[in-house]
């Protein structure tokens, strides 16, 4: 089901993750980078409306270690949140992971579509990945991609309608 397409990537795979979705995202279900911030390429302002249509409406939950603070773009986040006429101000709320040891992130939150988590007492600051992806409970990412789909997805590849086109 092509409408069910997610993107993820943890570093230089956080920043493929943001490739995609500036390039590809309005046919993508969500993304969420991790521990990297958007490549912007020379000149991506020029395009900037391009760029927009392709995140207006994608989901995008985005993870970082607190104190990674390189991979982390405010502005980015602030410009979208903006552009899709949102305050620029985000919610903000603790998750504390179970079974963590000590490991938290503060959840910066745009809307359901828009959110960076900061992760705080992981092994290391740019080692995050694991926290988010083995405690479901605790984020909940896995469950929101399953319910997420994309309302412009990609052909399929033997040519026949998605699920979500279809309906």
């Amino acid at each position: 089901d092509t409408a069910r397409l997610h993107a993820t990537g943890f570093s230089m795979g956080g920043q493929a993750t943001w490739g995609l979705a500036c390039r590809y995202g309005s046919r993508l279900a969500s993304v969420a980078p991790m521990a990297a911030r958007c490549a912007w390429e020379h000149g991506a302002w020029e395009n900037e409306e391009q760029i927009l249509a392709e995140l207006r409406r994608l989901p995008i939950w985005y993870y970082c270690g607190e104190e990674d603070t390189r991979t982390v773009s405010w502005r980015d986040l602030w410009w979208l949140a903006d552009k899709r006429g949102r305050d620029t101000k985000a919610a903000e709320h603790t998750v504390v992971v179970e079974g963590g040891e000590g490991i938290q992130a503060t959840v910066h939150d745009w809307g359901e579509d828009l959110q960076l988590g900061l992760l705080r007492g992981t092994r290391t600051c740019h080692c995050i990945w694991g926290p988010v992806l083995h405690n479901e409970a605790s984020f909940g990412l896995f469950t929101r991609m399953i319910a997420a789909t994309s309302a412009t997805p990609l052909p399929s590849l033997d040519g026949k309608a998605t699920d979500a086109a279809m309906s």
